[in-house]
């Protein structure tokens, strides 16, 4: 992922603090993150900031937000569920899935019931949703693609970064995740891991996740 510079985030930091910057999930007002494990200059410090303070991400307890832990496919339908209705929203939904490997009674199963009707995600087969694997970084591209063109009205053009054509494993792509990908890099959402490799299969992080939310409310 693409490094902030000292500048950039101190920037970010005063318009997170001083005004404030609103998603669609209400800004919570809790105001400087508590994580011991993020401090001030990394990378992500200031997009972990952002998702903090707009109640899209919380940690994962004991003040720590744990930025090189991965996210599961369960974790990021939770997230994006919060991200459209709030945190506090009631995430009950009795309508069928298809899925044989979620369970009625697993704590997921409303948000991935939702993302699917919602039609920000899917499932890896029609009867497989694989609540419990890592979300790989084309995966999570494709919804947060989906959600920027449907929730948030942005429009693709199918422009494509001078940067696109140097990512030698653009062959990894599955084709339903192709125009995402490109979306998102030509916006500067998201970036490679190198800067010839754009890692579609690799397992997301919480920061990378992070950091992509924040470039979207704040780049696009």
């Amino acid at each position: 992922m693409r490094k902030f510079t000292k500048r950039a985030i101190t920037v970010l930091l005063a318009i997170i603090m001083v005004i404030g910057i609103v998603s669609p999930a209400t800004a919570s007002g809790y105001g400087p993150h508590p994580f011991t494990d993020v401090q001030g200059g990394r990378w992500y410090s200031a997009a972990v900031q952002y998702v903090w303070e707009t109640g899209v991400m919380q940690g994962v307890g004991q003040n720590q937000f744990a930025p090189n832990r991965t996210l599961t496919r369960a974790e990021v339908a939770a997230i994006y569920f919060r991200l459209v209705h709030g945190r506090d929203a009631d995430a009950t939904d009795n309508r069928n899935n298809p899925f044989n490997d979620v369970s009625a009674t697993a704590w997921y199963a409303p948000y991935v019931t939702w993302l699917v009707n919602s039609g920000l995600g899917s499932g890896v087969t029609a009867n497989q949703f694989e609540p419990n694997r890592p979300s790989t970084r084309q995966e999570f591209a494709v919804v947060l693609y989906n959600y920027a063109m449907s929730t948030l009205e942005r429009t693709d053009t199918g422009q494509q970064s001078p940067q696109w054509d140097q990512f030698t494993d653009k062959g990894q792509l599955a084709s339903g995740s192709y125009a995402a990908l490109r979306w998102l890099n030509f916006n500067g959402i998201i970036t490679g891991r190198t800067p010839t490799t754009i890692s579609p299969n690799g397992s997301l992080t919480r920061a990378e996740a992070a950091t992509m939310f924040a470039r979207l409310y704040l780049n696009v």
